[in-house]
């Protein structure tokens, strides 16, 4: 419900609609971006022998605006819908088991984009940032079993940095087809399980790639 969000997330999302709303008056231009990622979660402070983690693939798209700054700079507030997780396994000899653990976050990135070839019709560019995301669920998938719910587990906010590479096809008045791919490396512990046990170094972090595919009008 809503009176459950807290005043922070309000923060989030007025921000993310007064910033689409003004667009039209500070000269920005929208775009959309999505793709797939591939995430895991960094698991340190506890001894995690027989587990493993691995990546898991995921989905994300979004609404993000380009705010020129000179002919070089610009800057990149956005809103995406992104899934994270990790798919773990154990192994115990000769048996195995595994199952998958799955987020899904609102995200709101604000990104530095430098230009290498600015105006011309192919592209390079660098971005850097961070990102701040509100958690929308999170449950584990195994095979046999019905979906766990565990969002109880999870934090509510996480925070982290992004930076990436990627290039604009320009395409005349039509504007501009997109092409990137981004690192997210999460700094918050996102998982609430063990914080106020013995084992206090116990750390969850969100890692991610993605590969997206855009188009900035």
């Amino acid at each position: 419900m809503i009176y459950t969000i807290k005043p922070l997330r309000y923060v989030l999302v007025f921000t993310a609609i007064f910033m689409f709303l003004s667009a039209g008056f500070i000269n920005a231009e929208y775009g959309i971006k999505g793709g797939v990622s591939y995430s895991k979660t960094k698991i340190s402070g506890v001894d995690v022998d027989p587990f493993t983690g691995s990546y898991v693939k995921g989905f994300q798209i979004g609404l993000y605006l380009d705010y020129r700054m000179d002919e070089n700079l610009s800057l990149q507030p956005g809103i995406y819908y992104v899934e994270k997780g990790l798919k773990q396994e154990w192994v115990y000899g000769d048996e195995s088991s595994s199952q998958e653990l799955e987020t899904k976050y609102l995200e709101f990135p604000l990104l530095m984009k430098y230009d290498i070839n600015p105006g011309k019709s192919f592209n390079p560019y660098l971005i850097a940032g961070g990102y701040g995301a509100v958690l929308l669920n999170a449950k584990i998938k195994a095979a046999g079993d019905p979906d766990e719910d565990v969002k109880e587990f999870f934090k509510k906010m996480d925070y982290g940095l992004i930076g990436g590479i990627g290039v604009e096809l320009a395409l005349g008045s039509m504007g501009n087809v997109i092409l990137e791919a981004r690192y997210n490396m999460g700094l918050t512990d996102a998982h609430k399980i063990l914080e106020d046990e013995a084992n206090s170094d116990y750390t969850v972090k969100n890692r991610s790639f993605s590969f997206l595919v855009g188009f900035r009008f």
